[in-house]
């Protein structure tokens, strides 16, 4: 194949794919006492794609998905959305590198490198929302605010690291386990991927 076709069925690639997991965003929810945190199968699609051809294009993938989103949909000025890209981003790179390593069995190493991307997404993640995400939020909506929301649903929250780690944690790793759970079950339609 020459680099024109090649490039082609990269950049068509990212547009499906990015399609696809912005029309799962709409079928998402967001938890209805906190808003900001939301379940849906968009980041799958972006997963499946890195799975299927390489990390680079579902990077792409995430970024598409993301700069549409804050362009058009962003409730959070870009914050959330650009949390949404680097974990999801680490999750692939994580996950991707784990595979490589561990290819001896195709279900085996999907399920180590899986569980390889939540870990390290998830230790991320409270470093993100601690200094970055709540701090960028707090500009917007006071911090008192949103401890007094994370308190009237979970009484044990009483400062910002406690919410991240006992609320924004563990709704990340059910998230990404729900997501890789996903996964597995839709890669093993692929031929190509032969699970």
């Amino acid at each position: 194949m020459c680099d024109t076709q090649i490039k082609t069925k990269n950049i068509t690639t990212i547009a499906i794919f990015s399609a696809l997991s912005i029309l799962l965003s709409f079928l998402g929810f967001h938890i209805p006492f906190l808003p900001f945190l939301k379940i849906d199968a968009s980041e799958v699609i972006a997963v499946l794609a890195a799975f299927l051809t390489n990390s680079a294009l579902g990077i792409t993938v995430f970024f598409v998905r993301n700069f549409i989103f804050f362009i058009f949909f962003s409730k959070t000025m870009g914050i959330g959305e650009l949390i949404n890209f680097i974990l999801n981003s680490l999750f692939i790179i994580f996950s991707k590198i784990t595979y490589v390593k561990l290819k001896n069995t195709k279900l085996n190493a999907l399920v180590w490198c899986l569980a390889i991307g939540i870990i390290f997404s998830s230790t991320v993640n409270i470093f993100l929302n601690y200094f970055l995400f709540y701090p960028m939020i707090f500009n917007i909506i006071p911090q008192s605010t949103i401890l007094k929301t994370y308190a009237s649903i979970f009484p044990w929250v009483t400062n910002l690291s406690i919410a991240v780690l006992s609320v924004n944690l563990p709704f990340t790793i059910l998230k990404q386990l729900l997501n890789s759970v996903l996964l597995v079950y839709l890669l093993k339609y692929f031929k190509s991927f032969n699970l």
